[in-house]
């Protein structure tokens, strides 16, 4: 509209190649100089606030980084406090194999060990019977004993029966532990 017009308040353009109005900056300030000066202000708020923004993105930035590169060595510890906890995992999974190894071990002496002392019990009740005779033919050899003057025919008395089989017991563990 303001183009049209005659006077102080009209507004002066050129036309370029496509017959388009081109109105230069200057006809603006003097034509609306109020609005004009309005738009600069609010073009330099502009650009203080865009520069005050880049101000804070790069120090959110550098926190960031700060906080990133804190992170990293958080993680970086954790990491290395799982491997050693894993570490120690396996250390006991190992030490709790070799345990369960050395109890099987140590049952199966232990069975074999009750087997000998059962069979060397065994042995002994056998001889124990052996070495009571009966008793006319144990009279026999007294009455012969008496008259050669010597007393030999000794029976063993429960207390040697005892030692015997504990003798025998202790033996029988002596060979299990070689």
């Amino acid at each position: 509209m303001r183009t049209k017009e005659k006077g102080d308040k009209a507004l002066s353009y050129n036309l370029d190649d496509n017959n388009n109005k081109v109105i230069p900056i200057a006809e603006l300030e003097r034509v609306f100089p109020k609005k004009y000066n309005a738009a600069i202000k609010r073009k330099r708020n502009t650009n203080n606030t865009s520069t005050e923004y880049s101000a804070k993105i790069q120090k959110s930035t550098a926190k960031n980084t700060n906080n990133t590169i804190q992170l990293e060595q958080d993680i970086k510890i954790l990491e290395q406090q799982i491997e050693f906890k894993d570490e120690l995992l396996r250390i006991s999974k190992e030490a709790k194999e070799k345990a369960e190894e050395r109890e099987q071990d140590l049952s199966k002496k232990l069975n074999l060990s009750q087997e000998t002392l059962k069979a060397q019990t065994a042995i002994l009740e056998d001889l124990r019977e052996k070495k009571q005779p009966q008793k006319p033919v144990q009279e026999e050899k007294q009455n012969f004993d008496r008259r050669e003057g010597k007393n030999r025919l000794k029976t063993l008395t429960d207390a040697e029966i005892a030692i015997i089989i504990l003798l025998s017991f202790l033996c029988g563990l002596i060979v299990l532990t070689l």
